[in-house]
């Protein structure tokens, strides 16, 4: 489906994990024989805002950071809209207890609900950033 380079961008509310997300997807990419670029980026809110972490992923060496993700993780409906997909062959993965995109863009779009999952399988809704990396990890 992809060339040999995969770029992914992880969006949500600041406090939901993304950094440590695309953190655990970076190490278990790179243990995988993987070379790696990542970028991300805070709110400029103390508390609150929109965050980004976009990792790129190759056997060849990276030279960018690359552009638009072919697989874009979403937790909440404002990054949904503010980051979605351009690529028509992209993945979307994103939490169906925040958001239900009316047309879906890319080919391939999951809606899992994060939110739910964590608070029904796991006990505690801070977890939803590990629910969203079991779909993450097996694109």
């Amino acid at each position: 489906m992809y060339s040999h380079r995969v770029t992914v961008r992880i969006v949500g509310e600041s406090g939901d994990g993304i950094v440590s997300t695309g953190e655990i997807l970076s190490r278990i990419l790179q243990q995988m024989g993987q070379q790696l670029m990542t970028f991300r980026t805070y709110p400029a809110e103390i508390k609150g805002g929109q965050c980004l972490f976009q990792l790129r992923f190759s056997h060849q060496p990276l030279h960018t950071p690359g552009d638009d993700p072919e697989i874009l993780l979403c937790f909440d409906e404002k990054s949904y809209f503010e980051h979605g997909l351009k690529k028509l062959d992209g993945i979307l993965i994103y939490n169906s207890d925040d958001t239900a995109p009316e047309n879906h863009r890319p080919q391939l779009a999951l809606g899992i609900p994060f939110n739910t999952i964590a608070r029904d399988q796991v006990g505690a809704t801070q977890s939803k950033n590990m629910v969203a990396l079991g779909p993450s990890a097996s694109c």
